[in-house]
């Protein structure tokens, strides 16, 4: 595909979460797409729920829906993401807080996503609050063990896999039998030129292609 071809490809799948297009959203994607999220969350591939089962009860209106994507940088099979992670609490606290993605694209459909959330911290402290049983934000852990329902990846599929990277990276490989809905998308890279430039992770090593 060409630099522009999966640039929209990516932006479409944004805007098919935005939708909560569950169908559209599994026909952008290969089978074994793959997400990866900070370790730090609570959707990392702990085995505590999905991205949408944490962000879907936190997104009741399209304000908080809508994340805004922006490209960044593209290549022949890469695409970096600018996009906004948004939730609100009953009580009406409110998060609003951007998030750099690192996509693949293999023949034509999404095949990677990687997420860099710019503030983990306050992300997950947001988490924590909204959360009836609270979440345990070292490793990810809710207060209650054994009451999530696990649906896999963003909860639009089922996990096939779940493994922990050397680098503490939850990786969720995903099959795309669920009928659950959910969504989601994005993380890092800067570029220039025709091919990104890998942010430095902490211990001075290149982010993982």
């Amino acid at each position: 595909m060409s630099v522009t071809a999966n640039a929209d490809l990516v932006l479409e799948v944004f805007h098919a979460i935005e939708r909560r297009d569950r169908a559209r959203v599994l026909s952008l994607c290969q089978p074994d797409v793959e997400f990866l999220w900070p370790p730090s969350l609570p959707y990392s591939g702990g085995g505590e729920g999905t991205w949408a089962q944490t962000w879907l009860p936190l997104q009741p209106t399209p304000t908080e829906q809508r994340m805004d994507p922006r490209v960044v940088a593209a290549s022949e099979h890469e695409v970096v993401v600018l996009w906004q992670q948004r939730g609100a609490r009953r009580h009406g606290e409110r998060l609003d807080t951007p998030v750099l993605g690192l996509y693949q694209v293999r023949d034509q459909k999404l095949a990677r996503a990687q997420m860099f959330y710019f503030d983990p911290v306050t992300v997950a402290d947001f988490l924590v609050r909204a959360s009836p049983n609270g979440v345990n934000v070292a490793n990810g852990e809710s207060g209650v063990r054994g009451t999530t329902e696990r649906r896999g990846c963003l909860g639009f599929r089922r996990p096939r896999r779940t493994v922990e990277k050397p680098d503490g990276i939850g990786r969720q490989v995903c099959s795309t039998t669920s009928k659950s809905l959910s969504l989601t998308i994005a993380s890092a890279a800067m570029s220039l030129g025709s091919r990104p430039r890998w942010p430095r992770e902490p211990n001075g090593s290149k982010a993982p292609k």
